[in-house]
Order: structure tokens, then sequence, then C-alpha cells
């Protein structure tokens, strides 16, 4: 029994529960299946929202608080994208949720932001968005230490580069490429912060 399990005085088989997400129903082996039909373990899923209630406590008793804002992709080879994440930029998994061997939902962590991915799939909600054929018109920027380094690991994987290193007139070291389903990522030393005094216009 997980640390989770034993906080909250139940077991990963003790029946129907519900979350703020929908009913979730126990599965065998102590797992839970929810309305996607996604398997979980929930006592790893109870030991991970207690982790993240007691990080986020301790956040806001030292004053900082977890990002809020957070970006979603919806990639052909959500596998690919993983790896590119992972093995180019220096992403680190959090979480993959597979369905019959399908990404449908994943989190992958730099530093304190999270991105969230998941595959491609003709519903609603990719009819709103649109899709990489001529309709997205938003871009990531990713604050880094060292761009240069950066740039050089980019362009080895093959990534096509849209702007090469450069300065920019606010005191940032930049470059921006294209991921592998050709989204356009920017990359930079400028680095704002809530709180933080912000540059003069």
């Amino acid at each position: 029994m997980g640390r989770a399990a034993r906080f909250c005085g139940s077991t990963p088989d003790a029946g129907r529960r519900r979350v703020a997400s929908g009913p979730i129903c126990s599965s065998p082996a102590g797992g839970i299946r929810t309305r996607l039909g996604v398997a979980i373990d929930l006592d790893n899923f109870l030991d991970n929202f207690l982790d993240n209630f007691l990080e986020n406590f301790m956040n806001q008793q030292n004053g900082y608080e977890a990002p809020r804002l957070y970006h979603t992709m919806r990639c052909k080879d959500p596998e690919a994208m993983i790896a590119w994440l992972k093995n180019v930029l220096g992403f680190a998994e959090r979480v993959v949720y597979r369905k019959e061997g399908t990404v449908v939902h994943a989190e992958l962590a730099f530093g304190s932001s999270i991105l969230m991915l998941g595959a491609h799939r003709d519903d609603a909600y990719a009819k709103r968005v649109g899709d990489i054929g001529g309709h997205r018109t938003d871009a990531i920027y990713l604050a880094v230490d060292d761009p240069d380094a950066l740039y050089e690991k980019v362009k080895a994987s093959g990534a096509t580069i849209e702007m090469e290193p450069y300065n920019t007139d606010y005191g940032s070291r930049d470059f921006a490429a294209r991921d592998p389903e050709g989204g356009l990522w920017s990359f930079g030393t400028y680095w704002p912060k809530v709180g933080e005094e912000s540059l003069p216009g």
C-alpha cells in the first residue's frame, strides 16, 4: 500500500470513487480506468497527488506559486515528439498515459514548466484549434541558460533552423527552429518572472 493510500485510510480496491474529471472505477490489480478507458494505478495516482499537494503547499509558504499557464499540443507522432523533447531539448518525462499503444496525454517538465501533449485525433477540440497545415498561429518560447549550446543540439537533430543565434536589442541571446511536426519554437536567455520589474519600454 502506498503512502497516499495509508494517508487517506483507503486502498486501491476500495470501490467506486469520483474525482474532478468524473467517475473512475476500480479495475484488476489495484488500478482504475477513466471514462477515456485509460488504466491508471490508483495507489501511484494518489501518491503523486499528495506529493504535488505538499509541494504546492510548501511553495506557497515560501512565496512561490507554480505556473498556471501550460502549453498543449496535438501531435501526429507523439512518441517521436516526446523523444525529441527529452533527447534534444532536455525535457523530463513526468507522466505518459497510453491507450492501446497511443499516447492520449503526456506531461513533460522543463524546470518548473510543464508541456502537455497527446496524439492528434479527429474530434471537436481538434476542429477548434486547427492543425499544422496553415492554421496554427501559436509559437513556443523557451527560456534557456545556454542557447548557443542548445542550438548545436537542435541543428544536429536535423531540425529546421528558422533564425540563427543572434543578440536582441533587449539583451537576450535567441534562435528559432521547427520541431519534428513543424511547430515553431523560439529559445532565448530572456526569462521574465512574475514579481520582478519588467524591462523598460
